[in-house]
């Protein structure tokens, strides 16, 4: 945009009335004036950036040459239009203010409508000047900022660990970070303008060459939108092989034409080794190990329900199915965080009344509950959720049982839930040991222990909450504990979608009730 503001004009001449007749017409034309009397006067005036310089020729000191001289040897005066003012009329006189570096000159005495035109002009290509050289300083600050960016993204680029490389629309290759050359063992130059497929070694993970179906650069160019990460395998110019995850996205120009592919890739050959090793392990522990510890809990059952023994011979048959039942709880617990954390779990979901589950449970785990004091704060009504039954009494069995440990003088257990807008939140507190609050962000994570003495002396494996967190988690609710600190028990806290009365036989809404159960209270009369 061009400056908007009235054009300057100063006037170097030291003829007062000179000077007067012509500022008087320059204001009546609206522009701004300015005036010094001498040369060197003039040259400082000129430093404030005036749009035109009318500037007399025969002045005392330095002459209207010198001073034209000067103006166009400084680089902060040298873009404004000079207008010299002469009397002369000689033809040489002329061709000196020219090259003096004059733009124009007038002779005296000066006709107004000649001035006017002459300096509108002149202000007109010193305001396109103007322009121009900020346009030229914006493009070279842009371009500045440009070059630092790509130094920056260049910096990044090739420091990463992940190799990243370019296409052209055609597939071939146009830039290779060195990450990528290490895990493909080949260079840039062997790589560049050759597709990138075969330049790299690339193949699909049977060892077969690309298809439009396997390539995720083909897809993307082919949709325009950017693809998740595809594993292909990468055959390396030594012989040695890898397996790589490969994503890619369309590169496009400012109107939206796809001018190259980027894709970024890493190695996950140890990851998949590991993977392999880790389903070794889980066929291992789950064929190998379980059936001769099946053996083990069956025989010393039998021993200890039929065979005649001593003390001694009793005590360490159940010292075996003690152990191997234990051991049997950890493989099991291995199993069930492995297929949860892996997603090779399925549920079977369906309504059923809420109370049902935890009397079953309840009743399942009547004998670690002697000695305990269990109360049910339920509603009247029945609390219908939609969920795997197996899978929940796994959660509250793993809860409950939880509680007992940790409460090893006995107390209460109290079982209470509610509805609650769209979830139903069960909970399950006792009178226990209680969690110091540094403990609670981790106690769902596997294997973690609370680090006191007193629980260090409770036997688990450390997964059972990992394992009711990943379930509950997994239907899309949320576990949390709750406690005031060591000594003064704890709540634990999960959310149940809601279900639907539907499939739910009436006879299962009535909840059974104890007459000594506490006011607001239903105590279970098994418990």
């Amino acid at each position: 945009m061009l400056d908007d503001r009235p054009p300057h004009v100063l006037i170097i001449d030291d003829n007062a009335q000179n000077v007067a007749l012509i500022t008087a017409q320059l204001r009546r034309a609206g522009y701004t004036v300015s005036a010094a009397a001498t040369g060197r006067l003039g040259l400082e005036a000129a430093r404030q950036g005036p749009d035109v310089i009318l500037l007399d020729v025969l002045m005392p000191g330095l002459d209207g040459y010198e001073v034209c001289r000067h103006l166009k040897a400084d680089e902060a005066t040298r873009p404004i239009p000079v207008i010299m003012l002469t009397s002369l009329r000689d033809r040489s006189d002329k061709i000196r203010a020219l090259e003096a570096g004059a733009d124009d000159f007038l002779s005296k005495p000066v006709d107004r409508a000649e001035l006017l035109a002459r300096v509108r002009s002149l202000v007109r290509s010193k305001r396109l000047f103007d322009e121009l050289a900020r346009s030229r300083d914006e493009i070279a600050r842009q371009a500045e900022q440009l070059g630092a960016e790509k130094s920056r993204a260049e910096a990044i680029l090739y420091s990463i660990s992940d190799g990243v490389f370019t296409t052209d629309p055609d597939g071939r290759v146009t830039m290779l970070n060195p990450a990528a050359e290490e895990i493909t063992g080949t260079t840039f130059e062997r790589a560049v303008g050759r597709i990138w497929s075969d330049a790299l070694g690339v193949r699909d993970t049977s060892g077969q060459a690309l298809s439009s179906d396997t390539c995720p650069l083909c897809t993307a160019a082919r949709t325009g939108q950017p693809v998740a990460p595809r594993e292909l395998s990468v055959r390396r110019p030594n012989g040695s092989s890898a397996v790589i995850s490969v994503a890619a996205s369309p590169v496009r120009r400012a109107g939206g034409e796809v001018s190259g592919i980027v894709a970024v890739f890493r190695d996950v050959t140890r990851q998949r080794e590991a993977e392999h090793l880790k389903d070794e392990l889980i066929s291992l522990v789950s064929h190998e190990l379980r059936t001769p510890l099946a053996s083990i809990v069956g025989f010393s059952e039998l021993l200890l329900l039929r065979e005649p023994l001593s003390d001694t011979g009793r005590s360490c048959a159940e010292t075996i199915n003690r152990e191997a039942q234990r051991l049997s709880t950890l493989i099991n617990d291995f199993l069930d965080i492995e297929r949860l954390e892996s997603g090779r779990i399925s549920y079977h979901f369906r309504s059923l009344p809420l109370q049902e589950v935890i009397e079953e449970v309840l009743d399942g785990l009547r004998t670690q509950l002697a000695g305990f004091r269990v109360a049910c704060d339920l509603p009247g009504e029945p609390l219908i959720v939609r969920v795997d039954r197996a899978r929940l009494a796994q959660v509250l069995i793993n809860i409950i049982s939880n509680a007992v440990k940790y409460s090893p003088g006995g107390g209460w257990i109290r079982i209470a839930a509610r509805a609650e807008r769209d979830v139903v939140i069960v909970s399950v507190s006792d009178t226990g040991l209680g969690i110091p609050g540094e403990a609670i962000p981790h106690l769902f994570e596997k294997f973690y222990r609370v680090d006191r003495t007193e629980h260090r002396e409770i036997r688990g494996t450390g997964l059972g909450l990992a394992i009711c967190r990943r379930i509950i988690e997994g239907w899309g609710g949320r576990i949390w504990a709750e406690s005031a600190g060591p000594g003064q028990g704890s709540t634990f806290s999960f959310t149940l979608p809601h279900g639907t009365t539907a499939s739910v036989p009436a006879a299962a809404r009535e909840l059974r009730r104890d007459p000594h159960g506490a006011a607001g209270e239903r105590v279970l009369p098994r418990c």
